[in-house]
């Protein structure tokens, strides 16, 4: 059932970019290299790397997924490599970590430019040896694990920044898939979208059997900041307020009616410049919409707070109001 939930014809996208992220993907899942995941957030990164690994011959294995941003920095090491029973205050019992834990099947380091330095210096060598030594341990134990790990930024920034080592990149970048941000694939869209429907019509009781063309029109001109999520998000929003038998343009939230469409129209602008500034329009109408809530307006977007805190940064836009 996992093999077939994670199957590749279930990443929905019919683009040239698409396909070539499938082609891809097979490698990756033929071969029992590590492998880089880089894509903006929303993109679907664990997605991607949960159709690998059910792929792959370790597809019988566990997978376990770790978000390197989500582990408090003092307790990250017995986390990730396990600690023996004493070896700090409050180690009350043996624990093998994360990285045995997934042994003969596949870690996935989600955020993994969010590690602490000394942390990844750790890993390197586990990533060199196959060995990892618990906290207060003095053995190693050899361990089996295939390396997934993915980043919401390119690679050479992480490691301009610093947040990134060279050498673990080099190590767990064998394999570098890029993940298209929605923006530039607008022809995905309509299928992506007929997609979340018919999941929404298997969960709620009203059900949308047919969607008015203004619709699509609203969604395909979009700059969809929140990627495939925030495109989610609209279609379970829809449902969410009740909308049945044929969705219309009033139907889909503020934000998206105040940007109109229509197949009739010239053809928009393109390029990064136009992009950036239909992104900054988004941000714009969803704050505006939010009535100035940050929480919400990233809600709106589907995209997390310091996201939109960037883009904020990004545009110069200091508060809740919209041409700041």
């Amino acid at each position: 059932d996992l093999r077939q939930a994670y199957d590749f014809p279930n990443i929905v996208g019919r683009s040239p970019s698409m396909q070539r992220l499938f082609a891809r993907m097979r490698g990756a899942a033929a071969h029992d290299s590590s492998v880089l995941i880089v894509g903006e957030t929303g993109t679907g990164k664990e997605l991607v790397a949960r159709a690998i690994h059910y792929q792959s011959p370790r597809a019988e294995q566990p997978f376990v997924p770790v978000n390197c941003g989500a582990i408090p920095r003092d307790l990250f090491e017995s986390e990730l490599f396990g600690h023996r029973k004493g070896a700090f205050t409050g180690a009350s019992r043996d624990t093998i970590g994360l990285v045995r834990a997934a042994d003969r099947g596949t870690l996935f380091l989600d955020e993994v430019a969010e590690m602490p330095p000394e942390i990844q210096v750790r890993l390197l060598r586990v990533l060199q040896e196959r060995c990892v030594r618990r906290v207060g341990d003095v053995t190693e134990a050899p361990v089996d694990v295939r390396f997934l790990a993915a980043t919401g930024i390119p690679a050479e920034q992480a490691i301009r920044e610093g947040r990134l080592r060279r050498d673990l990149f080099y190590r767990i970048g064998v394999i570098t898939i890029d993940l298209p941000p929605l923006r530039e694939r607008p022809e995905d869209i309509p299928f992506l979208a007929q997609h979340f429907l018919e999941r929404c019509n298997r969960v709620f009781p009203n059900k949308v059997d047919a969607v008015d063309p203004r619709v699509f029109d609203l969604l395909t001109t979009y700059p969809w900041p929140g990627n495939v999520r925030e495109l989610g998000n609209v279609i379970e929003s829809i449902f969410a307020m009740g909308a049945s038998g044929r969705v219309l343009p009033e139907d889909l939230p503020e934000h998206l009616r105040q940007r109109p469409a229509s197949r009739g129209d010239a053809p928009a602008a393109t390029g990064p410049e136009a992009l950036a500034d239909a992104e900054r329009r988004a941000v714009e109408q969803a704050l505006r919409a939010a009535r100035g809530n940050k929480s919400r307006a990233a809600s709106i977007l589907g995209i997390s707070r310091t996201r939109l805190y960037n883009k904020l940064r990004l545009y110069g836009i200091d508060d809740g109001e919209s041409g700041k």
